[in-house]
């Protein structure tokens, strides 16, 4: 049987066991009670832990009032003497004022509390590490386990508006909460595999072959929603492994510079071939080349060229693309793979769906130009929006065809409401040690000079104040 990793997002959920020829609309309606049914058993979790610690919960009405209140609009909890627990209660105030503060006694509690944790411990993503799948069955044995430890502690029962009772009968009030986003019903999930959507009315087969023994990653969604992210090509016990391989490799250089003697020839780091047997990654030298290359292709298209007034061309985007392509040549002599992103990114073969980095990108003839809120219409002339005025310089704001036309520019600039608020605040501090003197000394005071605003703002250009 094909074994399902099944993630939401980077998040593991849970492993799910079916067959090749197994149509993606039951394989969906499964991974949806499975996946909603842990949720909800979390839910009910969460709830008991509560009801464990402070009781039943209050009417909607009573709820967040004191109890000088309650008094005062003669409210009454019709369940406070129905719904008690087994053996009696002890008294433990909820600070939310959600709950009567009538907790179950230390025995009853520990019947709860054991009951969540082997309810979570059957349905944990720890499974997922132990190769262990999770079945309907054991999300429905979950949550029968959970209602029959209310049924003990709890013989009367539940108010009819407590959480917990409202999720064992299925009338759980979710709108408006956290959890009501993380529910997807069956009819708006979607399934991915290898960053394709698992459309309904074909098998599984035809997405990850006929091999029964097979282990893929299936990722669920929202119908509607773009793609879900691809797994990354590290992965995170990979990448944790390398951080404590470069960490302890620093560590021993910086020993060895202490002691200054040739007592590193005797270390791990003086073999050659030790880098290349760990993860096969340049030597020192080499990545110091790499570092450097980056920096440097980096800075020819860095975004604080606008702040000193520099431009950029195509020939500098396309020199630092050289640059880098030289640094990979010199490190690499040999290549690098053909399936490394580098290599296919210097191809212009990269594979952007599904990713972050494709939101960010706009394509030629979906990209549109947009001054003073005006969208520059193309078959016309710079000219036409801008003026003939040729040592212009205007803000052009870029954007997708079919958005919004992107926000105006402030009125006033970060850098002169920098200089306002520290104005104001300097003002403020000394008329604040003024009023502690109570003298008059603040008529030697800049302040008193009705013309030092308008000189602590010269050298910059005029601020124009007007309605929004």
């Amino acid at each position: 049987m094909v074994k399902l990793h099944i993630k939401h997002g980077d998040e593991s959920q849970f492993l799910y066991e079916t067959t090749t020829n197994t149509p993606i609309d039951n394989l969906t309606n499964q991974i949806a009670l499975i996946y909603n049914g842990r949720l909800k058993v979390h839910r009910i979790c969460n709830e008991m832990s509560m009801l464990a610690k402070h009781g039943v919960t209050l009417p909607v009405n009573m709820q967040g009032l004191t109890d000088e209140q309650i008094t005062e609009l003669k409210l009454k909890d019709e369940y406070a003497d129905t719904c008690i627990p087994m053996d009696g209660y002890v008294e433990e105030e909820d600070g939310t004022g959600r709950r009567n503060g009538r907790a179950p006694t230390e025995k009853m509690r520990s019947i709860l509390e054991r009951t969540i944790q082997e309810a979570k411990d059957k349905i944990s993503k720890k499974l997922v590490q132990a190769d262990q799948c999770v079945t309907c069955d054991q999300v429905n044995e979950a949550l029968q386990q959970l209602k029959g430890a209310v049924m003990i502690v709890y013989p009367m029962g539940l108010p009819p508006y407590d959480p917990v009772e409202l999720e064992f009968k299925n009338q759980e009030e979710l709108e408006g909460t956290q959890d009501s986003l993380d529910v997807i019903p069956e009819p708006d999930m979607s399934l991915w595999f290898s960053g394709k959507e698992m459309q309904r009315g074909k098998l599984l087969s035809d997405f990850v072959g006929k091999n029964e023994k097979t282990k893929v990653i299936v990722k669920i969604q929202k119908k509607g929603n773009s793609a879900p992210a691809r797994e990354r090509v590290v992965s995170e016990e990979e990448q944790k492994q390398m951080m404590a391989y470069y960490y302890r490799k620093q560590q021993e250089l910086k020993k060895l510079e202490e002691n200054e003697d040739h007592s590193y020839m005797d270390s791990e780091w003086a073999d050659s071939s030790a880098l290349k047997r760990s993860f096969q990654a340049p030597t020192e030298k080499m990545r110091s080349i790499l570092e450097r290359t980056i920096q440097e292709a980096k800075d020819k298209i860095s975004k604080k060229l606008v702040q000193a007034d520099q431009c950029v061309t195509c020939d500098q985007v396309n020199e630092a693309l050289q640059q880098l392509k030289g640094a990979v040549m010199i490190v690499y002599p040999m290549g690098l793979p053909p399936y490394d992103p580098v290599e296919l990114e210097f191809k212009n073969q990269e594979e952007l769906e599904g990713t972050q980095d494709s939101l960010d990108v706009i394509p030629e003839p979906d990209m549109s130009l947009w001054f003073s809120g005006k969208e520059m219409q193309r078959g016309k002339l710079l000219s036409d929006f801008v003026g003939k005025n040729e040592k212009t310089k205007v803000i052009v704001k870029i954007q997708k065809k079919g958005n919004s036309a992107p926000a105006r520019e402030r009125v006033v600039s970060e850098e002169e409401q920098k200089q306002m608020m520290a104005y104001y605040y300097r003002k403020q501090q000394e008329l604040k040690k003024l009023e502690e003197n109570e003298d008059h000394s603040y008529m030697d005071s800049e302040w008193a000079d009705s013309s030092a605003l308008k000189r602590s703002f010269q050298g910059l250009n005029d601020i124009k104040w007007k309605p929004r």
